[in-house]
């Protein structure tokens, strides 16, 4: 089947929601993809005179499309939200900094025989 764009009135006044199905191999279920995208198109005429208003749209999680010439040029859109450095959760409480500040090696291993008993080696590696 062919995809097929249909204009939403509902809870997404002017947005385009786009509907793509395909029938998958005999005795397998029919699938269906629901994408809904909020993506505004100007062009850089427009975008120059209109520029505050986009910035606002940014803010609240809009995209927009500025176009030359109707060819798409770029996209207005809010920032990607990236995650905090250690030094900013150390900073705000949500972690704890280690108490040791060194690189930490691994002790050097301990040759014990098969058949020891744990318990015993332990107690002899502790004194």
């Amino acid at each position: 089947m062919k995809a097929r764009m249909v204009e939403r009135s509902s809870s997404c006044s002017s947005v385009n929601a786009k509907f793509m199905s395909w029938s998958l191999p005999t005795g397998h279920l029919r699938s269906q993809i629901v994408m809904c995208t909020h993506m505004y198109t100007t062009g850089t005429r427009a975008a120059r005179a209109e520029f505050a208003s986009l910035l606002r749209r940014a803010e609240h999680g809009e995209s927009t499309i500025i176009t030359d010439r109707g060819e798409p040029v770029a996209v207005l859109g809010p920032l990607g939200v990236t995650a905090p450095t250690i030094e900013q959760l150390i900073s705000s409480g949500a972690v704890i900094p280690p108490r040791r500040t060194a690189d930490w090696r691994p002790p050097t291993p301990v040759r014990i025989w098969a058949g020891t008993r744990l318990d015993q080696a332990l107690r002899d590696l502790r004194g």
